[in-house]
């Protein structure tokens, strides 16, 4: 019996080891800064979001998103908003930066990114050096989804 428990004990800290590993491999796996490249399927400068009415349009530029190894992230979004009739009032249109800020975690091969500055609680995939965010719309953007495609910086 005691020789069973000293071998159980001798086994736990390569059991533990081995869960944590794991954990930590996932989040090196995404740690990272990454470069906006893509939005919606199209690439920059790309519509991101559309008003009510199709009067208006969400136009993202250009983004960055820190991603780092302890669940925490960070992304810079410069975009417009384009309410406009002929291409003169387009180019009159005034870029402005998003901040977001917020933590993730995994979810069995996604993982979950909570936005602190917006709320809710968007999807994130990797496949290699690609990062794809899907959000959901909030506000006047309800009921529509942006995906954007991030590409990490080597």
């Amino acid at each position: 019996m005691t020789a069973r428990i000293t071998k159980m004990l001798v086994m736990l800290p390569m059991l533990l080891a081995t869960f944590s590993v794991g954990g930590s491999d996932s989040l090196q796996v995404i740690s990272g800064t990454y470069k906006l490249v893509e939005v919606n399927g199209k690439k920059l400068p790309a519509v991101s979001w559309i008003g009510p009415g199709e009067e208006c349009r969400q136009e993202t530029l250009s983004g960055t998103m820190l991603v780092g190894s302890e669940n925490r992230w960070a992304a810079r979004v410069e975009e417009r908003e384009i309410c406009a009739k002929t291409s003169e009032d387009v180019s009159a249109s005034t870029a402005r930066s998003a901040i977001l800020i917020g933590n993730y975690k995994v979810s069995g091969s996604k993982f979950e990114f909570h936005d602190e500055t917006l709320g809710g609680t968007d999807y994130v995939g990797i496949d290699g050096d690609i990062l794809r965010y899907t959000s959901v719309g909030i506000g006047d953007f309800k009921g529509q989804t942006g995906v954007f495609v991030f590409l990490r910086d080597k």
